[in-house]
């Protein structure tokens, strides 16, 4: 966490409202991609039911992040980046959080 609060806003500085967004579109395909592959191996049939819930959660997350862009002015990145590591730690599946961990590039301890 420490390691975000210091380089998110050196790296994106005023464009790190857009990059949160470009990084957290990247982590839900990657995701999605991930879940589809994993149902489609376990269960032919139960992909819809998994796509509804990346999207749901997609939509959720979505919400709270315009919330707190709104709440907070530009130069809040590193807040922003504090409430994504939150997302990540209270993600209820392991292989959830591990493949946003490894699209951040950076491991949240619980």
């Amino acid at each position: 966490m420490v390691v975000l609060n210091f380089w998110f806003p050196k790296l994106y500085g005023e464009e790190s409202s857009a990059q949160v967004s470009r990084i957290k579109d990247m982590c839900y395909d990657l995701l999605n991609d991930y879940q589809q592959i994993k149902l489609r191996d376990a269960q032919p049939t139960a992909l819809s039911i998994g796509t509804t819930a990346i999207i749901d959660d997609e939509a959720e997350f979505d919400a709270y992040v315009e919330t707190i862009a709104v709440a907070e002015d530009s130069s809040s990145s590193v807040k922003v980046a504090e409430e994504i590591a939150t997302v990540l730690n209270e993600m209820e599946s392991d292989d959830e959080a591990e493949l946003m961990e490894g699209c951040l590039g950076y491991h949240f301890e619980d």
